[in-house]
């Protein structure tokens, strides 16, 4: 049909004009106002124009259909949005769009791009009004059929909470009952963290659980999702995933270095108490069991730590101080936990006797098991006699001397103690490493600071259920030192070398960093006992510091400003471009030098004269001490006379003049055997007519017990006020029944006396962490090495 419109109501076709009538013009102007294209054959109508031109026509009596136009038919009502929703599979959802037609049948949604906008439906020849209100746009998963898509993982989630309520308000959702009861939980969840203690074995369970909901979800599980996963799936239930918190409490796991179990817990040792509670206690809720709870207070507390019984092995005569049996208790409580210790004690109060009892208790409660002991040279013999002394039917032995590999094999089966020295274990470092020792103790700790040496190396590879450190001195120049004794204890525990420098020593020796130094007394207060003697030991008679000055005579004042104005700026300049330090060889042997010109003139020009005044400013004070030594009163026993110097020389002309006074005395040095000192000890102390030892700092400053001596001299200093700390303490020890008088000579004007200063500052610093600083090692200027090495005018 070809027809065109005039606005006055006529029409012209196949050249005849005629007039339409009403109901003409109503059909074609209805027709015109649908979208439509005019050709020569007539409208073409398409899309939604369809159904309402279909409606015009079928209203018009003189409308002819053809065949396939009387198949289409035009719905009044809409059909009904369906959104079938199945779950095959706990983490997979297939979402199904059907239309439903008010007769009972169903097909699929029509693709969006026909469907988007559109006022009416059409599928195959029947035309339906769009549902409305319109349904939401479903994009989320991938299409697998026609109107159907798949969602999995978080797709899951984000399609219920995101997607669903929008759907529910335009379509009929249909739910079986696997979907219908998915929950999501889309609140932060909160950490909580238990932990709990293995009475049996010590180790420290720690379970990190976040709190969704009513529902708890371990930190194993969600650490092994995929980065990218936000939602956690427990049984129908998707939890929201905190992916920063989790990051950091897997981070603090790897930190503490905990170890992750089947049980989806993490365990540890004791040693790593105090991180685990102060980082959890940060990242959430912390929570402890009554066993942890006791284990912590006795750990930090050193309170309510059990009272254990003393060995049955102690001699009657053996008294045990409260202190000591406190440490005794300590010991065993660590070792029951299987932790390591530090007894740092202040020399003098015992440590030997509390290890020996630690050991006989657990020989006791277990049986037969050797503990090795590694010491000084010098303290072998001290330790067998100790054991001896205090314990009976107890087997100690010395592994020292030709044969001591046989002799270890045949008597290690019976023996509860085996003690050598350090450098015997480096030389039998395998042989020993062949057992696993109940107890390993290294005594005078500090022999192995430095953690390169054979001898640190060795004990570290050698086998044993408890590790325990003995010394007076943890830190003796500096805080590497400290490290050093925990690397043997617990390796890794304060970090590596280069860890352990730039997070605690660097800030607090070189900026006096107050938080570091407080983190460090934090990480090692738990496993480190001191007591001082003032503090328990109160029957101790007090120790009187008696400082004296001397001046440098003629000969001497010479001989230091030579030294100074010919071979100090040569030493500089081979220092090259490397910094200055004092313990640089080239600057150290100028020090040595000019302390050596302080004692005396001999220990440089080689020639001691026999006792002559007037040529040493510092001995002729010695010879003024002695004296009065001599005229004082001395009580009910004897005034005795123990000193101390630095340099053999020296040693042997002190120890020549008193026996020229016609006094009684010993030299022990280093050409006196280890196994030797120990009698010529006792042989000091019990007889009255031996009046006076000499000893070298590096023979005499540890391991021997001098205790009928009330008077020390400290005819130089060293540069360690802990190696002079541990030499006064061989004469102010627990059996001593006197005063003892520390007398200290130091010359003035010279770099002794600004030592001195050094000293007392190292001192201080010591005290806040068992700590020290790098006096040896210091870098400093040009300017600072000349003002410390500078002779002042006499006074």
């Amino acid at each position: 049909m070809s027809r065109r419109l005039f606005t006055d109501g006529a029409g012209r076709l196949g050249g005849r004009a005629f007039r339409l009538s009403q109901k003409d013009r109503q059909l074609l102007q209805g027709l015109a106002a649908l979208p439509h294209q005019l050709q020569s054959s007539g409208l073409i109508i398409r899309g939604d124009g369809v159904p309402h031109a279909m409606s015009l026509l079928r209203a018009f009596p003189g409308t002819v259909e053809t065949d396939s136009a009387r198949a289409v038919t035009i719905h009044e009502l809409p059909p009904e949005h369906r959104t079938y929703i199945d779950l095959p599979n706990p983490d997979t959802l297939i979402v199904r769009e059907n239309l439903a037609t008010s007769d009972g049948r169903l097909f699929p949604v029509p693709e969006p791009e026909r469907t988007d906008q559109a006022d009416w439906l059409r599928h195959s020849a029947e035309y339906f009004p769009a549902p409305t209100p319109p349904r939401p746009r479903l994009t989320r998963g991938r299409p697998i059929e026609p109107a159907t898509r798949q969602l999995q993982g978080d797709e899951v989630p984000d399609f219920v909470t995101e997607d669903l309520p929008s759907l529910r308000e335009a379509s009929h959702v249909l739910a079986d009952p696997q979907a219908a009861a998915i929950r999501v939980v889309t609140a932060v969840p909160e950490l909580r963290t238990a932990i709990d203690v293995e009475s049996t074995t010590g180790v420290v369970r720690v379970m990190p659980t976040y709190r969704s909901g009513s529902a708890d979800l371990p930190h194993a599980a969600v650490a092994q999702l995929p980065p990218q996963q936000r939602y956690l799936r427990r049984e129908a239930t998707f939890h929201r995933v905190d992916r920063e918190l989790a990051d950091r409490v897997q981070g603090a796991i790897t930190q503490i270095g905990l170890r992750s179990e089947e049980d989806g817990s993490y365990c540890g040792t004791g040693l790593h108490i105090d991180e685990i509670i102060n980082i959890f206690s940060r990242l959430g809720i912390l929570s402890e069991t009554e066993v942890f709870g006791r284990f912590r207070e006795k750990l930090l507390g050193f309170t309510a730590i059990d009272r254990r019984p003393l060995p049955r092995s102690l001699r009657p005569t053996v008294s045990v101080r409260e202190y000591q049996r406190s440490g005794y208790d300590w010991l065993a409580f660590l070792k029951d936990y299987g932790l390591p210790g530090v007894l740092a004690d202040e020399m003098g109060l015992g440590k030997t006797l509390e290890a020996l009892l630690a050991i006989a208790y657990f020989r006791d409660r277990y049986g037969p098991c050797p503990s090795l002991v590694v010491c000084p040279a010098a303290l072998v013999p001290k330790w067998v006699d100790e054991a001896e002394k205090f314990l009976s039917a107890f087997t100690a032995l010395s592994h020292a001397g030709t044969g001591r590999h046989a002799r270890l094999r045949r008597y290690i089966g019976t023996a509860d103690l085996v003690v050598c020295s350090y450098d015997t274990l480096v030389r039998d470092a395998d042989l020993l490493a062949g057992w696993r020792w109940r107890f390993l103790i290294a005594d005078e700790a500090q022999r192995v600071k430095n953690p390169e040496t054979r001898r640190a190396h060795a004990i570290r590879h050698v086998p044993a259920e408890a590790r325990i450190a003995i010394t007076g001195t943890p830190v003796e120049n500096r805080l590497l030192d400290l490290w050093s004794i925990f690397d043997f204890l617990a390796p890794g525990y304060l970090g590596s070398v280069r860890e352990f420098e730039r997070h605690f020593a660097d800030p607090i020796e070189r900026h006096g960093n107050e938080q570091a130094r407080q983190l460090l007394v934090r990480r090692t207060r738990p496993f480190l006992m001191r007591r001082l003697k003032r503090a328990v030991a109160s029957e101790l008679p007090d120790k009187l510091f008696k400082p004296l000055h001397c001046e440098l005579t003629p000969v001497q004042r010479a001989l230091y400003r030579a030294v100074l104005d010919r071979d100090l700026e040569p030493a500089i300049q081979a220092v090259g471009t490397a910094k200055l330090s004092l313990g640089n060889p080239h600057i150290f042997a100028i020090l040595t030098k000019l302390k050596q010109i302080c004692c005396h003139p001999g220990l440089v020009t080689r020639e001691f004269r026999p006792f002559e005044p007037s040529l040493s400013g510092k001995f002729d004070v010695f010879t003024e001490v002695l004296d009065e030594i001599l005229e004082a009163e001395s009580g009910t026993a004897p005034n005795k006379l123990v000193g101390f110097s630095q340099y053999v020389e020296m040693a042997g002309f002190l120890h020549n003049y008193i026996a020229a006074r016609g006094k009684a005395c010993d030299l022990l040095d280093g050409r006196v055997p280890p196994a030797e000192r120990p009698a010529l000890c006792r042989q000091f102390n019990e007889s009255p007519s031996r009046f006076g030892m000499i000893l070298t700092l590096g023979a005499g400053g540890v391991g021997l017990d001098l205790q009928s001596a009330n008077y020390v001299v400290m005819y130089d200093r060293w540069w360690n006020p802990a190696v002079e700390d541990q030499a006064i303490d061989r004469v102010h020890r627990l059996g001593q029944e006197r005063e003892v008088v520390v007398i200290t000579i130091t010359t003035r004007g010279t770099l002794e006396e600004r030592i001195q200063a050094k000293l007392e500052t190292k001192r201080s610093l010591s005290d806040q962490v068992i700590q020290a600083d790098r006096l040896m090692r210091k870098e400093l200027t040009r300017e600072e090495l000349l003002d410390l090495v500078r002779l002042d005018e006499p006074h």
